[in-house]
């Protein structure tokens, strides 16, 4: 069956508080589907509920990933009660109190969190989360896929809020409770002398998000929302942004008219097309050829090949893919949130991607507080030159 295109705006969005600018910029657009319709609507961006039960752990999970320099846990968003996976790498010794890393996978056939193993493998320094985005990492057999039928998405706020829900309840958990281990000694030695009775004070606690390719989307709304002055969510975690490899400067900023959505949507979707094309483009050859065409420098890895083609490129992880490759990332413009925020950025772009390192070249000159870097490689930097990676990385850390 198609998927005729029908667009209407959220009934729930009053913004009686904020300005008429500042409300445009805070909707995403919402991908829900039935048999004979797919519906693109609007949800303000701040909208946080307060009704969702606290999430439950008490079902983590760690497996072990022989392919990985990492552990596989599992854990509950707090929205719709989405079993989600992420991949950990402790800290090295030595390192215990930098600040972790949340890195953001991109989108497209068989990718998941085990994009960055190459770069975990030579990582030395914090902790590292790479989480799975909700519908993606199906191959570990642990995190729920996405049924757009059953459950809606918005792009790119929910898969946003999934990361803030991993930041919000294992990260900064995690390091609230390494310090309060180092301070118990102390303070009991210091209770005995003084009448100081405060809590610790938080503010400082916090992560630095690197986003992937045309993932930057979520990267910039996960900071733009939980760091001062754009915070949406009253937070002020996220120290730092980095953007590998990002969309152009004016595709960040252009919205993608919402006819096109439509119209690319409907084609992913589509059995006969869409399968096709899906069944092409799972295929070893086009991995290959579309790898070293758009992403490597040289010709790619024969592991790329063989994780790109492997479990993770099942059926029921095509409708994340769908939404991304039809463009809903891109569907408002990130402007405000770009031009606005003040935590320290990082643009990193392969030497040998000219066409986009040029046009992403106003990054630099349009954000308050950004810094531009090229590395060796094109589009797959984290993979395809991780040692040059994990040194301009550990320096951004050391200066946040």
């Amino acid at each position: 069956f198609a998927f005729a295109p029908l667009i209407r705006s959220s009934s729930s969005y009053v913004p009686s508080k904020k300005s008429t600018e500042t409300a445009a910029r805070q909707r995403s657009p919402l991908l829900t589907m039935t048999k004979t319709t797919m519906t693109i609507s609007k949800q303000e961006e701040n909208d946080i509920s307060t009704n969702n039960a606290p999430p439950d752990f008490s079902s983590m999970s760690s497996l072990y990933q022989p392919k990985s320099p990492t552990i596989l846990k599992s854990y509950k968003h707090k929205k719709n009660n989405w079993t989600l996976t992420y991949r950990y790498k402790p800290a090295s010794p030595g390192h215990e109190n930098d600040t972790p890393l949340l890195l953001i996978h991109p989108v497209g056939i068989g990718l998941s969190s085990w994009f960055w193993d190459n770069f975990l493998n030579e990582w030395d320094g914090g902790e590292v989360y790479a989480p799975d985005l909700i519908g993606c990492g199906l191959e570990n057999g642990v995190a729920d896929n996405w049924i757009p039928e059953k459950q809606g998405l918005f792009f790119p706020l929910s898969w946003a809020e999934g990361c803030e829900t991993l930041i919000e309840e294992e990260i900064l958990s995690s390091v609230r409770r390494r310090k309060r281990g180092k301070s118990n000694f102390a303070s009991s030695l210091l209770g005995a002398f003084t009448n100081n009775n405060s809590s610790n004070d938080d503010d400082g606690d916090g992560v630095i998000v690197v986003s992937q390719g045309g993932l930057a989307p979520v990267g910039v709304s996960i900071a733009s929302r939980n760091s001062y002055p754009t915070s949406l969510t009253g937070k002020n975690y996220v120290k730092g942004l980095i953007m590998a490899s990002p969309p152009k400067w004016n595709e960040m900023i252009t919205p993608i008219p919402e006819n096109n959505l439509s119209d690319q949507y409907d084609f992913f979707t589509s059995k006969v097309r869409g399968g096709l094309a899906f069944a092409l483009l799972e295929s070893k050859w086009a991995v290959e050829f579309f790898s070293n065409l758009f992403l490597f420098s040289n010709d790619c890895d024969d592991e790329w090949i063989e994780r790109a083609t492997g479990d993770a490129a099942c059926k029921e992880a095509r409708t994340p893919v769908m939404a991304f490759n039809a463009g809903f990332c891109n569907a408002r413009s990130f402007e405000y949130e770009l031009t606005n925020l003040e935590i320290k950025t990082l643009v990193l772009s392969g030497l040998d991607d000219e066409e986009r390192e040029e046009q992403r070249r106003k990054y630099g000159s349009e954000m308050k507080n950004c810094v531009m870097e090229s590395l060796r490689g094109k589009n797959v930097l984290p993979w395809e030159s991780p040692v040059q990676f994990c040194v301009v990385l550990r320096e951004f850390v050391e200066n946040i």
